[in-house]
């Protein structure tokens, strides 16, 4: 295909100011930061993995299921902009298992 000297010199700076803005930070374009719809509170996340033989509710472990709830609101009210969550896993559980659900909560 041929193309005008123009269009050759138009992509040729587009692709350039395209690298040059990932690379370098200009002042001047840091207002289409705020343009954007960003999302700047971010939160934390805490993961407790407790033992599901643990958490369960049986007759002697509502001691324990309210001792480890109030250690995640302990948590969650001492940091700031944080998150806890709980997930009862099995005993028997794989790691690979629990370290894909820890991968897919921080991706999310």
């Amino acid at each position: 295909m041929n193309y005008s000297k123009l269009q050759r010199y138009t992509s040729s700076f587009l692709i350039f100011s395209i690298l040059v803005s990932f690379t370098i930070r200009i002042p001047f374009f840091s207002f289409l930061e705020n343009v954007f719809a960003a999302d700047n509170n971010r939160y934390n996340i805490v993961a407790l993995i407790v033992d599901e033989d643990l958490y369960d509710t049986s007759i002697f472990s509502s001691d324990i299921k309210t001792e480890i709830d109030r250690y995640a609101e302990d948590i969650q009210n001492s940091l700031s902009m944080t998150k806890v969550m709980i997930f009862p896993t099995k005993s028997t559980e794989n790691p690979h298992n629990i370290a894909s659900l820890l991968e897919k909560l921080y991706l999310e």
